[in-house]
Protein backbone atom coordinates (compact mmCIF):
# COMPACT_ATOMS: atom_id res chain seq x y z
CA UNK A 1 0.00 0.00 0.00
CA UNK A 2 1.15 3.53 -1.08
CA UNK A 3 0.09 6.67 0.96
CA UNK A 4 -1.11 8.78 -1.31
CA UNK A 5 -0.73 12.04 0.67
CA UNK A 6 3.02 10.92 0.79
CA UNK A 7 3.94 13.75 -1.84
CA UNK A 8 2.12 16.41 -0.63
CA UNK A 9 4.03 19.46 1.22
CA UNK A 10 3.79 18.58 4.73
CA UNK A 11 2.66 21.92 6.55
CA UNK A 12 5.37 24.05 8.31
CA UNK A 13 5.54 24.33 12.15
CA UNK A 14 7.61 27.95 13.12
CA UNK A 15 9.01 28.24 16.62
CA UNK A 16 10.13 31.28 18.07
CA UNK A 17 13.77 30.58 17.24
CA UNK A 18 12.74 30.67 13.47
CA UNK A 19 11.51 34.12 13.43
CA UNK A 20 14.70 36.07 14.77
CA UNK A 21 15.98 37.77 11.99
CA UNK A 22 19.92 37.39 11.07
CA UNK A 23 21.67 40.40 11.44
CA UNK A 24 23.09 39.88 8.11
CA UNK A 25 19.54 40.62 6.38
CA UNK A 26 19.01 43.71 8.56
CA UNK A 27 22.41 45.51 7.21
CA UNK A 28 20.96 45.30 3.52
CA UNK A 29 19.16 48.74 2.09
CA UNK A 30 16.01 48.15 0.24
CA UNK A 31 18.77 49.85 -2.85
CA UNK A 32 21.23 46.96 -2.16
CA UNK A 33 18.50 44.38 -2.26
CA UNK A 34 17.15 45.90 -5.63
CA UNK A 35 21.02 45.65 -7.63
CA UNK A 36 20.75 42.30 -6.53
CA UNK A 37 17.93 41.21 -8.04
CA UNK A 38 16.24 40.44 -4.88
CA UNK A 39 12.69 41.49 -4.37
CA UNK A 40 11.31 42.24 -0.59
CA UNK A 41 7.80 42.50 0.81
CA UNK A 42 7.50 46.43 0.26
CA UNK A 43 8.58 45.92 -3.36
CA UNK A 44 5.44 43.84 -4.20
CA UNK A 45 2.60 45.82 -5.07
CA UNK A 46 -0.75 44.34 -4.20
CA UNK A 47 -4.17 45.00 -5.69
CA UNK A 48 -7.45 44.56 -4.23
CA UNK A 49 -10.30 43.49 -6.62
CA UNK A 50 -12.54 45.79 -4.80
CA UNK A 51 -10.01 49.34 -5.39
CA UNK A 52 -9.44 48.13 -8.96
CA UNK A 53 -13.66 48.90 -9.96
CA UNK A 54 -14.10 52.15 -11.14
CA UNK A 55 -17.78 53.67 -10.03
CA UNK A 56 -19.59 53.84 -13.50
CA UNK A 57 -22.24 56.47 -13.96
CA UNK A 58 -24.22 57.46 -16.93
CA UNK A 59 -23.73 54.88 -19.21
CA UNK A 60 -27.20 55.10 -20.63
CA UNK A 61 -27.81 58.09 -23.00
CA UNK A 62 -31.62 59.96 -22.92
CA UNK A 63 -32.61 58.93 -26.05
CA UNK A 64 -32.25 54.90 -25.17
CA UNK A 65 -33.80 55.90 -21.86
CA UNK A 66 -36.94 57.48 -23.68
CA UNK A 67 -37.14 54.67 -26.08
CA UNK A 68 -37.32 52.24 -22.64
CA UNK A 69 -39.91 54.68 -20.87
CA UNK A 70 -42.02 54.67 -24.35
CA UNK A 71 -41.60 50.81 -24.58
CA UNK A 72 -42.66 50.07 -20.70
CA UNK A 73 -45.63 52.38 -21.13
CA UNK A 74 -47.26 51.23 -24.89
CA UNK A 75 -45.89 47.79 -24.90
CA UNK A 76 -46.47 47.25 -21.23
CA UNK A 77 -42.58 45.41 -21.13
CA UNK A 78 -41.54 45.02 -17.60
CA UNK A 79 -38.65 46.92 -15.96
CA UNK A 80 -36.66 43.82 -15.81
CA UNK A 81 -36.84 43.15 -19.86
CA UNK A 82 -36.38 46.73 -20.97
CA UNK A 83 -33.19 46.92 -18.83
CA UNK A 84 -31.93 44.25 -20.40
CA UNK A 85 -32.71 45.55 -23.96
CA UNK A 86 -32.16 48.87 -23.88
CA UNK A 87 -28.76 48.55 -21.70
CA UNK A 88 -29.66 50.53 -18.92
CA UNK A 89 -29.61 49.70 -15.16
CA UNK A 90 -32.75 48.60 -13.88
CA UNK A 91 -33.10 51.07 -10.80
CA UNK A 92 -32.72 54.25 -13.03
CA UNK A 93 -35.00 53.11 -15.56
CA UNK A 94 -37.69 52.28 -12.76
CA UNK A 95 -36.83 55.59 -10.81
CA UNK A 96 -37.15 57.34 -14.28
CA UNK A 97 -40.64 55.59 -15.12
CA UNK A 98 -42.44 56.27 -11.67
CA UNK A 99 -41.64 60.39 -12.68
CA UNK A 100 -44.97 60.02 -14.39
CA UNK A 101 -44.42 61.59 -18.36
CA UNK A 102 -41.18 62.89 -17.49
CA UNK A 103 -38.49 61.92 -19.72
CA UNK A 104 -34.86 63.15 -19.16
CA UNK A 105 -33.57 65.97 -21.82
CA UNK A 106 -30.06 66.60 -22.52
CA UNK A 107 -29.51 69.25 -20.39
CA UNK A 108 -30.67 67.17 -17.43
CA UNK A 109 -28.22 64.06 -18.00
CA UNK A 110 -25.25 66.39 -18.25
CA UNK A 111 -26.15 68.25 -15.12
CA UNK A 112 -24.02 66.31 -12.63
CA UNK A 113 -21.66 67.26 -9.91
CA UNK A 114 -21.44 70.46 -8.02
CA UNK A 115 -23.05 73.67 -9.58
CA UNK A 116 -20.47 76.24 -10.30
CA UNK A 117 -20.23 79.12 -8.38
CA UNK A 118 -19.06 81.83 -11.05
CA UNK A 119 -21.21 82.75 -13.57
CA UNK A 120 -20.10 81.32 -17.01
CA UNK A 121 -19.22 84.80 -18.27
CA UNK A 122 -16.66 84.69 -15.63
CA UNK A 123 -15.26 81.72 -15.85
CA UNK A 124 -14.52 81.83 -19.44
CA UNK A 125 -12.82 85.22 -18.80
CA UNK A 126 -10.52 83.59 -16.26
CA UNK A 127 -9.88 80.63 -18.27
CA UNK A 128 -9.02 83.29 -21.05
CA UNK A 129 -6.37 84.47 -18.86
CA UNK A 130 -5.25 81.31 -17.49
CA UNK A 131 -4.11 80.30 -21.42
CA UNK A 132 -2.76 83.77 -21.97
CA UNK A 133 -0.76 83.71 -18.75
CA UNK A 134 0.69 80.59 -20.02
CA UNK A 135 1.45 81.50 -23.37
CA UNK A 136 3.44 83.64 -21.21
CA UNK A 137 5.44 81.50 -19.29
CA UNK A 138 4.47 82.27 -16.41
CA UNK A 139 3.50 79.90 -13.47
CA UNK A 140 0.18 79.69 -11.83
CA UNK A 141 -0.55 78.43 -8.43
CA UNK A 142 -3.87 77.83 -6.93
CA UNK A 143 -3.97 80.13 -4.52
CA UNK A 144 -2.60 82.72 -7.61
CA UNK A 145 -6.22 81.34 -9.65
CA UNK A 146 -8.08 82.26 -6.57
CA UNK A 147 -6.80 85.87 -6.58
CA UNK A 148 -8.01 86.63 -10.17
CA UNK A 149 -11.11 85.10 -9.85
CA UNK A 150 -11.82 87.23 -6.19
CA UNK A 151 -10.41 89.98 -8.87
CA UNK A 152 -12.53 89.36 -11.70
Amino acid sequence: LTNKYANQRKPEVRNQQSMIIPPASLSTTRSARATSGEKSQCDKKETSPLRDKKKKNRLWSPTRMADAINAMREQGIGAKKASEIFNIPRTTLRRQYQKKGCIPTEEAYEATGPKSRLPVELEKGLARSCVDMENAFITLTRGDLKKMAFEL
